[in-house]
């Protein structure tokens, strides 16, 4: 394998999980995965289906793959001022 692929390769050490709860109710409403180190700043914002409230302010470092809790999908979403706003929706 070469150098460049294998600097490409995810680690199980460079992997951290977050999840995005509701700030009202704790609901779990995207889950977060960092797949690699790099100086990407995002934030992130997620308003709840189940209450009508909104997540707190996640602020991430790095390369992320997102995926909706179960038994939810991504409805909307926008962006303002450089952070990215997510409406959840209700799948099941």
């Amino acid at each position: 394998m070469s150098e460049e692929a294998e600097a490409k390769k995810v680690k199980v050490e460079m992997l951290d999980h977050h999840e995005v709860k509701c700030g009202d109710c704790d609901k779990t409403l995207v889950m977060m995965l960092k797949i690699a180190e790099s100086e990407e700043k995002q934030r992130l914002l997620v308003n709840c289906p189940f209450c009508g409230g909104q997540s707190w302010l996640f602020e991430m470092s790095g390369k992320y793959f997102q995926a909706p809790a179960e038994g939810l999908g991504l409805s909307k979403m926008d962006e303002n001022n450089g952070t990215f706003i997510l409406d959840m929706e209700i799948t099941e």
